[in-house]
């Protein structure tokens, strides 16, 4: 981040730094915690997962598609028409995103968390393996985008190879109601939290312009990673405390030594 940043300077990488706000602010909150569902439900049946993947590939198409069409209200928000074209590509590795979270949902469920890091690893090194290169040879912004669209596109041909879903696109209301009001309520707290991701993109970009909002963005990013262990340690909390939520004893036990720890 710190190399394209610095390649870019503040206002270029002010551009990646507004739509990649948005990207996780989309992220965070398209999937309405079905995926949590799929990870914390003790028992699920048969179809459960299938129907979240149709779910996933209708509603997710229209929300990108709902995204594609309020690109130019961002340009015009932030006052630079390039975020136009940019915000245009989101929607692409914001559904991929989307679909491969049933299958990496399903592998956390079991606990396969090597599995996942694995795969999540490979990904993210693709994005930066397309990303510098492209910064180098000058594709300015569009380098860090690039990698995105690289990035989700190979974790969804990964995550559904080492886990296999079949596709499905007719609904089961029977089978999604409970998941829609299990997720819903779940993550709401979620939503809340998740509006931090708009901060960049909504405020500073309009009060501070492109170049003030590349610079926070930074600052932010190097925040987050030091953060990490963090991330990591309550992302895993969701898949294990499942497994014995139903255990009043167990779970004390858990929280106490969580708490000295």
């Amino acid at each position: 981040v710190l190399l394209i940043a610095r390649i870019l300077g503040p206002e270029n990488y002010g551009i990646v730094a507004v739509s990649m706000g948005l990207f996780y602010f989309a992220t965070f909150t398209s999937k309405l915690g079905l995926n949590s569902y799929l990870i914390r439900q003790p028992e699920l049946q048969a179809d459960t997962a299938e129907q979240v993947l149709a779910f996933f590939l209708t509603v997710g198409a229209g929300v990108c598609g709902l995204l594609w069409f309020a690109a130019p209200v961002f340009g015009w928000w932030t006052g630079r028409s390039e975020i136009n074209d940019v915000v245009r590509w989101l929607p692409l590795p914001i559904w991929f995103e989307m679909l491969a979270k049933v299958s990496l949902g399903m592998l956390e469920r079991e606990l396969r968390f090597a599995e996942v890091g694995l795969l999540e690893t490979l990904a993210q090194a693709a994005n930066y393996l397309l990303a510098v290169p492209l910064v180098l040879m000058q594709w300015s912004y569009w380098g860090p985008i690039a990698g995105l669209v690289m990035q989700f596109s190979l974790l969804l041909l990964l995550a559904r190879r080492a886990y296999p879903i079949p596709w499905r696109w007719r609904w089961r209301w029977r089978v999604l109601k409970p998941a829609l009001q299990y997720g819903t309520t779940y993550s709401a707290s979620d939503w809340i939290l998740s509006l931090r991701a708009l901060t960049v993109p909504l405020l500073v970009s309009r009060l501070g312009g492109i170049e003030t909002a590349g610079l926070v963005n930074i600052a932010i990013r190097l925040v987050e990673q030091l953060a990490m262990l963090r991330i990591v340690i309550r992302r895993m909390s969701i898949s294990v405390m499942a497994k014995f939520v139903g255990d009043a004893q167990a779970t004390r036990k858990v929280i106490s030594q969580g708490m000295t720890y």
